[in-house]
């Protein structure tokens, strides 16, 4: 599924337990991680790529955590505007996968935007999967492990969620048996419909729910729940990320906006990170995942 990823570290106690987490990323097909340190431009004290002493230790002590798990590793260190760097480092080596904590210190922060996670989907073609600091405080950093244990896979039908529906569907070749498909009827958007209209559209989509959960099942799922709440879409999934029943959110990193476009981020995966207790994996509408083609796409 993902082969290759890019794992990035500020090189900080926070950033080693990502690394940890990140090491057990064999989960979902990865053999080779690009261990990346970007010294932000935007930061008061830009120190260059070449890191000092006790930085080197730290790089050493990662490195390891990663080679300790079976894990290929390529080191990457550079300055610049973390996420167009990150970016160019994906490219470069082909990586399939970004790996990013969710806020700290250097990489997880900057004064550009404040959150580099968002900047990163704002511009990126590579699925990432950005770990909660609920996450990283746990001691024994399994969660990346067993990211295939319940898969939840939120959609809203547009083309970014169906990306999404691809990446959650290629995970049943690594392994992944349950999953859970959820859609939300947003509440605000739909306060002025009748009753009649509501329940057409709650059968139109139950209709696309059913497809997709077949086609999960044809690819060898064992058990697909569904669901369609009517609630705020932010509410409704981040309550779920957090609730413990499940292992890995996954969904567009862009959803629907009222006028039919994409929203921008900052709303609903936001408040999915911020909450969730699991990773959350967020596609763009650009990623292509090779040999990922489910025959969800013609629906």
């Amino acid at each position: 599924m993902f082969d290759k990823a890019v794992v990035c570290t500020d090189l900080t106690a926070d950033s080693a337990s990502l690394v940890a987490c990140a090491a057990g990323l064999s989960s979902v097909g990865v053999r080779e991680v690009v261990l990346t340190h970007v010294v932000d431009v935007f930061s008061d004290n830009p120190d260059g790529p070449d890191v000092g002493q006790e930085q080197g230790h730290a790089f050493e002590r990662q490195i390891e955590t990663l080679e300790t798990s079976g894990l290929q590793v390529r080191v990457e260190a550079t300055v610049g505007f973390p996420a167009y760097s990150l970016q160019d480092i994906t490219r470069r080596h082909g990586a399939s996968l970004i790996v990013v904590g969710s806020h700290g210190k250097g990489i997880y922060s900057t004064p550009f935007s404040g959150s580099v996670s968002s900047d990163i989907l704002t511009f990126s073609d590579t699925p990432v999967l950005i770990v909660s600091p609920a996450v990283l405080s746990r001691p024994d950093a399994m969660a990346c492990q067993h990211l295939l244990g319940h898969v939840l896979c939120a959609t809203d039908f547009s083309e970014c969620a169906q990306r999404a529906f691809d990446v959650a569907a290629g995970l049943v070749d690594c392994g992944a048996r349950r999953y859970a498909l959820m859609h939300v009827q947003d509440s605000t958007h739909l306060a002025g419909e009748s009753s009649a209209v509501i329940a057409e559209f709650d059968r139109k989509d139950a209709v696309r729910l059913n497809e997709l959960r077949e086609c999960l099942l044809r690819l060898g799922a064992d058990e697909v729940d569904t669901e369609i709440v009517f609630d705020s879409p932010s509410e409704a999934i981040a309550s779920r990320a957090e609730s413990g029943r499940y292992t890995l959110v996954i969904m567009g990193s862009h959803g629907r906006s009222r006028g039919g476009g994409q929203s921008t981020l900052g709303g609903v995966s936001d408040s999915v990170v911020k909450r969730s207790e699991v990773p959350v994996l967020l596609v763009p509408e650009a990623a292509v995942m090779q040999g990922n083609t489910t025959e969800a796409e013609v629906l």
